[in-house]
């Protein structure tokens, strides 16, 4: 079974966290975003407070069901210092819709 998993990260990690992503042969590939991060559970500045949100990057990663556990211990080894902030969701299809009909549901 596929599983989506989703980092999110503030924007000054996002190119390290890219580099290491696109460094790891696990990974065929992953989409990113800038997203606003809203919540009490941020630490945020004073501006951010204001404004009631503050910048993050969004990482969505495909796995494999057994995998996601390495990938999260090979963060948590690597980045022992940096907030990182996961999503685990099934994922229950996937595909290009040049192939829609063909693929199964």
């Amino acid at each position: 079974m596929k599983q989506l998993l989703g980092l999110i990260v503030l924007p000054e990690f996002g190119e390290t966290l890219t580099d290491w992503l696109l460094m790891r042969e696990d990974i065929n590939g992953f989409t990113s975003s800038p997203v606003a991060g809203h919540g009490s559970h941020h630490a945020m500045s004073i501006n951010e407070q204001v404004q009631g949100w503050r910048e993050q990057q969004l990482y969505w990663v495909e796995v494999d069901a057994g995998h996601s556990q390495t990938l999260l211990e090979a963060l948590k080894i690597d980045y022992p210092e940096v907030e990182i902030h996961y999503w685990l969701l099934p994922l229950a299809a996937q595909g290009s819709l040049s192939n829609f009909m063909t693929d199964s549901l």
